[in-house]
């Protein structure tokens, strides 16, 4: 089956049916919530810099975030696996570890994160766009390990699923379904099962694989002179700039100092132990 076959038969977040669109608004980073933000803190300097300098999400011919194109590519570039951190969500193209490490570098930006998605969705995403694209690196950055991916083929589409979560997409889950995927050993089987994909991928096209430990989301980095504004993510649900920045920084170090893979998992999220 072809790429673009691909993606008009089976829908993903983010999907080809939002190609070549640009979007002012996207979940989580809903107008509805930051409407409503606003009018709890209308005062707040930094919801009304994003109200007089709103952020666009400017998807290419696939539907991800990024301005370079993937039919009829040409040039070498970068990919970027990983969720809503390396999409943006909440932040400006250019505050993005994923668009300031792809500038740093050079090439072009193969953009391949998905949010609300793990790793299974990270190396689904390589296996189809790996043979299109002509990939120099690999970034993987996929904080988020209890994040499973599984097809529903009545609807054709992709679930990411989580044990925090009790519904996606209208989708119930069930105590005893998020019981299970709450197992670390389910985790670590599924994590090591999808990893092993995509350095298999990275062999065969002969492109250099990069990973980092995963930074605790809201760790804020106090060395930046002067301050970042604004810092907040828009939705203020995402962690803001300067997390962005710890993460560009760590890549950056791990890229020029050709740094091991990291290849274990890590979550502040707790293995479930009894049904919820």
């Amino acid at each position: 089956m072809e790429v673009e076959d691909f993606y008009v038969q089976f829908n993903r977040i983010y999907s080809y049916k939002k190609a070549n669109s640009t979007l002012d608004f996207t979940p989580p980073d809903t107008r509805k919530l930051f409407e409503e933000n606003l009018s709890k803190d209308p005062d707040n300097e930094e919801l009304l810099h994003y109200k007089n300098n709103p952020i666009k999400y400017s998807l290419n011919d696939y539907g991800f975030r990024t301005p370079d194109n993937f039919n009829d590519a040409e040039g070498e570039g970068n990919v970027f696996l990983g969720c809503s951190h390396t999409f943006g969500i909440g932040h400006y193209l250019k505050n993005t570890w994923s668009w300031r490490l792809n500038q740093k570098i050079g090439g072009k930006f193969w953009n391949l994160s998905v949010p609300g998605t793990g790793i299974g969705t990270a190396a689904r995403l390589l296996g189809e766009f790996k043979n299109k694209l002509k990939i120099k690196n690999i970034f993987l950055y996929t904080p988020f390990c209890y994040r499973y991916e599984i097809f529903e083929g009545r609807k054709k589409l992709w679930l990411s699923l989580s044990p925090v979560n009790t519904f996606h997409y209208h989708y119930q889950i069930s105590e005893e379904a998020r019981f299970m995927i709450g197992q670390e050993e389910n985790m670590r089987l599924y994590w090591r099962t999808n990893l092993a994909a995509i350095k298999y991928y990275a062999h065969e096209i002969g492109a250099k694989l990069h990973s980092i430990k995963n930074i605790d989301f809201y760790v804020i980095n106090k060395n930046i002179q002067p301050p970042n504004f604004p810092e907040i993510a828009r939705d203020l649900d995402h962690p803001g700039v300067s997390y962005q920045d710890l993460v560009y920084e760590n890549f950056l170090e791990a890229y020029e100092k050709d740094l091991p893979l990291n290849e274990e998992p890590e979550s502040t999220f707790k293995p479930l132990k009894t049904i919820i």
